[in-house]
């Protein structure tokens, strides 16, 4: 092993909370999920929604489902929180409010507002002993406080359900209405949540086929 080589994780899929409508991002009342086309008619059956190709991504398919609430197993070793900024080059701050990665001043004008704002990053199972990992990202100031929180609190893995919840309020530029991502860790072992199968089953527990791979 290389010293200071950090290994790259490759997830099954990605799990979102909205998607772009036009030229800006819409939430989305429950989640939605990316993948191989196998595995995402996998989900369907478990999450409800209709599988459809993705085409902003060639080869991927898309599962917007009908559940706001899963299940999901949070290893804390891949939480990342930070405050970013993202320009037509790609990401140009990310910071913790006081410094970024290589110890300088955070260059956010307002860490949390203005062209600032805060990311939360995951990596999390649908199934307790799955091998899978899937991708979650989100801009809820709800959902990163909850990683951030798991992150300080627990170590190793969590079970934890997910849960979207719809928000509204007056804001600077008038009165609207968005997502919030909650994160709530579980430890009774009877609680069931939708999508919660049994210990050691995931519906994408199989191989993709070359085809839906490219």
């Amino acid at each position: 092993i290389q010293v200071g080589v950090t290994p790259r994780v490759f997830p099954r899929g990605e799990i979102r909370t909205g998607r772009k409508e036009g030229k800006f991002p819409q939430g989305l009342s429950t989640f939605r999920f990316t993948s191989a086309r196998t595995t995402i008619e996998a989900l369907a059956k478990l999450y409800g929604g209709t599988p459809a190709p993705w085409p902003e991504r060639p080869g991927q398919w898309d599962l917007v489902s009908e559940t706001s609430t899963i299940a999901a197993w949070l290893d804390t070793a891949t939480i990342q929180t930070a405050y970013e900024q993202w320009g037509k080059t790609g990401l140009t701050v990310s910071c913790n409010g006081y410094a970024d990665q290589m110890g300088e001043a955070c260059k956010c004008p307002t860490p949390g507002a203005g062209p600032c704002s805060a990311t939360g990053r995951a990596m999390v199972r649908l199934s307790e002993q799955s091998p899978h990992l899937w991708a979650i990202k989100t801009g809820s100031m709800t959902g990163v406080a909850c990683l951030l929180g798991i992150s300080r609190q627990h170590v190793g893995v969590v079970p934890a359900t997910m849960t979207l919840l719809p928000r509204s309020g007056q804001t600077a530029s008038g009165h609207r209405k968005w997502t919030a991502l909650e994160i709530r860790p579980i430890f009774n072992e009877d609680l069931t949540v939708p999508g919660d199968g049994p210990i050691g089953s995931d519906p994408t527990d199989h191989e993709d086929s070359t085809e839906d791979m490219q």
